[in-house]
């Protein structure tokens, strides 16, 4: 028996029985598919947790050679320190506040390069990597996604991960998508350049005591007009 979670082209999860699943694993028919099993759990309460289990376990066939068969949860695990991809995802928010496509570039690189984060699970790195994406660049930016269509689309193909073949695909759709965002709030820059004005000055001086009058004095904007739209 089993119940069926979420249904998407290509893409399926759902709960199954001990028995059950040893079936599914054997079944010929389902060879050159990709199944992310969670460890087993009689507790509903934990279905959440079971099914990013799942979904962290799938994502183990982009880091092997072969990227169809059973990838299963380790039952003992400890969570890895995420702190180096935190810095990592500021630095291309703050690149990108700054119009900085050089410099966003190499912050977007450095962000998804998996490899070179010491003791972390590549798995749980990248699930963590999508998150910060899903639930922070592609809804920081309001006013162009989902209103660009093109924006929107890119989000999309970034947000299904696994419909991708490689990760190096799923990594294009998120430079893509950066760089096109990049464009667009440069079109914006001449209606409003003291904006970016403003955040570079931030950004090299936020350890110093500065105010938003500071700020707006730097920028030669009446500072009452300026911390109405500077927010």
């Amino acid at each position: 028996s089993h119940y069926i979670i979420e249904q998407k082209r290509g893409y399926m999860l759902f709960l199954v029985s001990q028995n059950s699943l040893d079936l599914l694993i054997s079944n010929p028919a389902l060879s050159q598919c990709a199944m992310g099993i969670s460890p087993l759990s009689k507790n509903i309460s934990d279905l959440r947790h079971i099914t990013q289990e799942a979904f962290v376990a799938l994502l183990q066939r982009f880091f092997v050679p072969e990227s169809h068969g059973a990838f299963r949860f380790p039952e003992n695990h400890t969570l890895p320190d995420f702190t180096e991809l935190d810095t990592n995802y500021d630095k291309v928010i703050a690149n990108i506040d700054l119009l900085n496509e050089e410099e966003v570039r190499k912050a977007v690189k450095k962000f998804l390069d998996f490899d070179a984060l010491e003791e972390c699970d590549y798995a749980q790195c990248l699930f963590y990597a999508y998150n910060k994406i899903i639930n922070g660049l592609l809804k920081r930016y309001p006013k162009f996604h989902p209103s660009d269509t093109y924006l929107y689309l890119k989000g999309l193909m970034i947000e299904n991960i696994t419909h991708v073949a490689t990760l190096k695909e799923w990594k294009t759709y998120v430079l893509d998508y950066i760089l096109y965002l990049l464009e667009l709030l440069r079109s914006q820059q001449g209606k409003y350049a003291y904006v970016t004005k403003a955040i570079a000055y931030i950004s090299q001086h936020y350890k110093e005591d500065i105010t938003m009058a500071t700020v707006a004095n730097y920028v030669s904007m009446n500072y009452t007009w300026f911390s109405e739209k500077f927010k």
